[in-house]
């Protein structure tokens, strides 16, 4: 028994010593996308859906260009 106490409060300080060297990631978003991105039908699909998620646009946008791709791409 005080083995695996001894082998939790080693893991907890190993732990402890790892949460201190975690960078911090950057707090700047990219910049969103100009308007002529959604241009077109593309354009049309994002701002229709665009009110009903929380989905980025641009992810979206993207989103919609892949699965065209993939569509035209079987044809």
């Amino acid at each position: 028994m005080s083995k695996q106490l001894a082998g939790i409060e080693l893991l907890a300080q190993s732990t402890s010593e790892q949460q201190e060297e975690v960078t911090t990631p950057p707090t700047t978003w990219p910049d969103p996308l100009a308007k002529e991105a959604y241009y077109g039908l593309a354009g049309d699909i994002v701002r229709l859906m665009g009110p009903h998620t929380e989905a980025d646009s641009a992810a979206l946008l993207f989103s919609f260009f892949v699965m065209f791709g993939s569509v035209i791409w079987q044809s």
